[in-house]
């Protein structure tokens, strides 16, 4: 049920009466936009969206504890991402057609199976399958306690009606299902890599794949049920999108397996392309899933605790406003100040990236590791976010990559955030994108040479090659496109243009970097015995000096321009004829 705003009706006074004071009139906002419609008859279009309200009722206040029950739901599913993802990745494979990318399939909120195969691998439980297991248990009661049935009856409906059958098939069937898994699973020891595959295919196509569909159905009634018109035509797409994604994981483990895996089926050429191409459509998916969902957590939070400001400490009246302005399409000061955030999460990765680098293993080329570094300022980190696949030992470094990955692509999501509509819409969404859609097929290019290889980690064989190869397919385009668009928005929303142009020069310096490491990669081979001579030690030196001095310059640059995006769009006051309502949901807030 959403909420419908209501004009007071205007008394009528005779002309020989003294008007006594009439109480002043409650806020009208548009359900769906925010767009002030006061003075407005009840019954016209939104002249902002153009929405047309239903006729005049009272607005009833929803059902608390259903709407906290998503809410946590929600957050819930999202919280486990990183470890379920984790607890996949870190399972071993040796000759199976994409590694575990088809069991990973979609890295977004779902429900978790796969994890579960973690603990009953070998004849030992380790701390990987035990960390799996927990988190696809948390995943399950993510998914009970968002299809909790709705007790409060709406309007000329009976309860919980709208949202139809796929509530309740949601949520027995990911719990049938689910069990049954867990059942057989926990009653299982012993099992090899060979024998994995049945186990992975029977678990991603016979629970994860009809658990994803119904879950997305029932994400999509619950997106209907809220305002956000963009959110709802997301969901119409992940509704489809999600459940197709895992089921072109359930056909490359059906063919590896059917066809006895190994170098049978498809050739090594067609498996690395088929590979990287999977992981680009996964991750693309997952990521706008994890969006998705994270958005319409926010608004059910915000219907579900409308309080919470309360126990914020400082300002009564700051708390309650950035509370309930947390899903406003209108608060361009709250969306500034998310690019701020974004920009600031961006120049501190670097941080835990480098250390990722830091742990790659001594080369014996010209430059030892030193081209593993080539701009270790704020990036992409697609060669460092790609996990060490098919180690089972190596369960903290893929924790670690998996959590820098997320950090990553939420930092250029939080950048790329549309503000007042002057920023290219075309550059804004290519720049959103194009990281998300590089890390899946970073990812699908690691799945493939691991298995091409066939040694204990990805690239043990061609290490610096594959390095290489995925920072330029990977990591180079994605940077040097954040930094142009990045000098798009010292453009149009400060009055700093040396900035820009620092930053397009950053843009165009980047790719020097990378090509000169890339160099010292070609020359490994010819000039290994020459590596410890004074002058290619000199030359290193100098190439370390400019690499760091890179670093440090563009991460100014970019916190320059977060200061300059708060000081001239988040701490100026508006104008009191231009607010606009700070949230709306199921239940309209208060006015600030």
């Amino acid at each position: 049920m959403s909420a419908t705003v209501v004009d007071a009706p205007e008394g009528l006074v005779h002309r020989n009466e003294v008007a006594a004071p009439a109480p002043s009139p409650p806020t009208a906002w548009c359900e769906e936009c925010g767009y002030d419609l006061r003075g407005l008859s009840t019954g016209r279009p939104c002249p902002e969206c153009g929405h047309v309200h239903a006729s005049p009722r009272p607005v009833l206040r929803p059902d608390l504890l259903w709407n906290r029950s998503v809410a946590v739901g929600l957050a819930l599913l999202l919280g486990v991402t990183v470890y379920a993802t984790s607890s996949v990745l870190v399972q071993p494979f040796s000759g199976d057609f994409g590694g575990t990318l088809p069991a990973l399939n979609v890295p977004g909120p779902k429900l978790w199976a796969v994890p579960l195969l973690q603990r009953p691998i070998g004849q030992n439980p380790q701390w990987p399958g035990v960390v799996g297991t927990r988190t696809a248990l948390f995943s399950l009661l993510a998914v009970w306690l968002i299809t909790a049935p709705r007790t409060e009856p709406e309007e000329g409906t009976g309860a919980d009606s709208a949202l139809g059958w796929v509530r309740p098939a949601a949520r027995w069937a990911s719990v049938v299902l689910f069990g049954l898994a867990f059942g057989v699973l926990l009653a299982s020891q012993g099992i090899w890599p060979a024998e994995l595959p049945p186990y992975r295919l029977v678990l991603v196509g016979a629970v994860e794949l009809p658990a994803a569909g119904l879950l997305y159905a029932h994400l999509h009634a619950l997106a209907r049920r809220v305002p956000g018109r963009q959110r709802r035509r997301v969901f119409e797409l992940l509704r489809w999108l999600v459940p197709a994604a895992i089921l072109g994981g359930v056909a490359m483990i059906a063919t590896d397996w059917l066809l006895g895996g190994g170098d049978q089926g498809p050739g090594r050429g067609a498996r690395l392309v088929v590979s990287a191409v999977y992981g680009a459509v996964v991750v693309t998916c997952g990521m706008a899933a994890t969006a998705a969902v994270a958005s319409l957590g926010l608004s059910y939070s915000a219907a579900a605790f409308p309080d919470a400001w309360r126990v914020v400490s400082g300002s009564r009246r700051l708390a309650r406003a950035a509370w309930h302005s947390a899903g406003s399409a209108h608060n361009l000061s709250l969306r500034f100040a998310a690019v701020a955030v974004g920009l600031v999460l961006f120049v501190t990765l670097p941080v835990f990236g480098n250390d990722l680098i830091l742990w790659y293993t001594s080369r014996q080329g010209v430059g030892g590791n030193l081209p593993f570094f080539n701009f270790p300022g704020p990036k992409l980190w697609a060669a460092a976010i790609v996990p060490e696949l098919g180690g089972r030992y190596y369960w903290d470094p893929i924790v670690s990559r998996t959590a820098l990955g997320a950090m990553n692509l939420a930092a250029i999501w939080l950048m790329t955030l549309q503000l007042d509509g002057r920023e290219s819409h075309l550059l804004r969404r290519l720049t959103r994108w194009l990281p998300v859609v590089m890390v899946g097929f970073a990812l699908g290019l690691a799945a493939a040479s691991r298995t091409m290889d066939r040694s204990d980690r990805v690239g043990a064989d061609l290490r610096s090659e594959f390095f290489a190869l995925t920072m330029v397919l990977c990591e180079l385009p994605a940077t040097v496109l954040i930094y142009l668009y990045l000098s798009t928005l010292a453009s149009t929303y400060t009055r700093r243009l040396a900035l820009k142009r620092n930053l397009v020069a950053a843009g165009f310096a980047i790719p020097a970097l990378v090509g000169t490491s890339l160099v010292a990669f070609l020359l490994s081979k010819d000039f290994r015995a020459a590596r410890a001579a004074p002058a290619v030690l000199a030359l290193c030196g100098a190439y370390g000096a400019l690499a760091l001095a890179a670093a440090v310059w563009t991460g100014m640059l970019v916190l320059a321009l977060a200061g300059a995006l708060v000081r001239g769009h988040v701490l100026q006051r508006p104008h009191p004829a231009r607010r606009k309502p700070l949230f709306l949901s199921i239940a309209p807030a208060a006015p600030v």
